[in-house]
C-alpha cells in the first residue's frame, strides 16, 4: 500500500500520508506545553508550583443505553475530567501533535 501510495495520490491528502507513516519512534517529553497561549503541566509540575493547570474537561458524543436489552441508544454529550500525567509531542516530520496522557475520573468520583 506504502509503495502505491507513493506513486500516485489516490486522492490521499499529504496529512493523512504523513500520520500513515507513522510518527518518529523518538517521542520527547514534556512537562509543560504552550497551545494557543495557555500552559498545560503535567500534575508533577503543578506539585512544585504555586500556578496549577494540568486539569482538562473533554465533552464527547457519546452513544448512550439505558440497559444492556436497550434497542434505542441516543447520542449524547457527555463530560469527562482529567489530570495529565505526561504530555508527548508526536513528530510527523512536517507537523506535529500534542498528546496528554491523562489519568480520568470517573462519575462516582474516583481517579
Amino acid at each position: 500500500v506504502q509503495s502505491e501510495l507513493e506513486e500516485d495520490n489516490h486522492g490521499v491528502s499529504e496529512n493523512l500520508r504523513w500520520l500513515a507513516t507513522g510518527p518518529n519512534m523518538a517521542v520527547p517529553l514534556y512537562r509543560s506545553y504552550l497551545i494557543k497561549g495557555i500552559k498545560f503541566n503535567i500534575k508533577a509540575q503543578d506539585d512544585v508550583q504555586t500556578t496549577q493547570n494540568s486539569g482538562v474537561y473533554l465533552l464527547a458524543q457519546t452513544m448512550q443505553v439505558a440497559s444492556a436489552k436497550d434497542k434505542n441508544p441516543i447520542l449524547s454529550n457527555m463530560g469527562f475530567y482529567g489530570v495529565i500525567q505526561e504530555i508527548w509531542d508526536l513528530d510527523y516530520q512536517k507537523f506535529t501533535i500534542p498528546v496528554f496522557r491523562c489519568d480520568w475520573i470517573d462519575s462516582s468520583g474516583l481517579v
